[in-house]
């Protein structure tokens, strides 16, 4: 009897140790993604929003845009030009008529994102031939510091993480 006790004992402080690394790892992976800047697209700024921010030393870079509604669409342009000691690059892409919520990798990167400076632009708007009431949006710039973690863990405002790998 005493012994199913003590396992018993044993077998809690285990589980609950576990449980307790579990969320130490959790919170850790999480806080390797760093929001840069934020905006918001409403009637006050004809919902165009932009972010524009510099970033040092980056291994991915997304923007999310959440809406509050699903599938309201909108366009979102990128540029990225990076500054390093091994040289410079570039690198732009758009996406149209994409639904929100919505998670836009900025890849592939310049090489000389992960050892350098970025100056990063991006605009989100509404397609010009959107007919739909309009909706206010968050638009939100993220990134992952080099050689924090071989993933990107991104959500739209408001919505839990996921990972992406980067291509």
């Amino acid at each position: 009897m005493m012994r199913g006790v003590r396992r018993l004992v044993v077998c809690t402080a285990v589980s609950g140790l576990l449980a307790a690394g579990a969320v130490s790892v959790s919170l850790q992976m999480a806080h390797a993604q760093t929001v840069a800047v934020v905006c918001g697209g409403n009637g006050s700024n004809d919902y165009i929003c932009n972010l524009d921010t510099t970033i040092s030393s980056a291994s991915a870079i997304s923007v999310g845009v959440d809406s509050g509604a699903a599938n309201e669409n909108v366009n979102v342009s990128w540029t990225v030009a990076c500054t390093s000691s091994a040289g410079d690059g570039n690198q732009e892409g758009a996406t149209d008529n994409a639904s929100t919520p919505l998670t836009v990798p900025l890849a592939p990167l310049p090489s000389a994102a992960t050892d350098g400076t970025c100056q990063v632009n991006v605009g989100i708007s509404l397609p010009a031939h959107d007919v739909t009431p309009k909706i206010d949006y968050t638009g939100q710039l993220s990134y992952t510091a080099a050689g924090s973690d071989t993933g990107l863990r991104v959500g739209a405002p408001g919505q839990g993480l996921r990972r992406e790998v980067p291509g």
